[in-house]
């Protein structure tokens, strides 16, 4: 096994590696953002099919024969 003690070497190295943390994170934080669209927008959906529902049943009690 090898020891790499040149500077330069491990100088660039650590660039190397610290850029592909950050596009990783980036990476990361890119998808997440997505993610919390694609969950807003799922909840937006929900909102407007519990809407048509109760409008449904809205409908629904109003066509229904009236007993007393």
């Amino acid at each position: 096994m090898t020891t790499v003690t040149d500077p330069t070497f491990l100088t660039h190295a650590a660039t190397v590696i610290a850029q592909q943390r950050n596009s990783s994170l980036d990476a990361l934080a890119a998808a997440e953002a997505h993610r919390t669209i694609e969950v807003a927008d799922l909840r937006k959906q929900i909102d407007e099919l519990r809407k048509q529902i109760d409008e449904l049943r809205k409908q629904i009690d109003e066509s229904e024969p009236q007993t007393s």
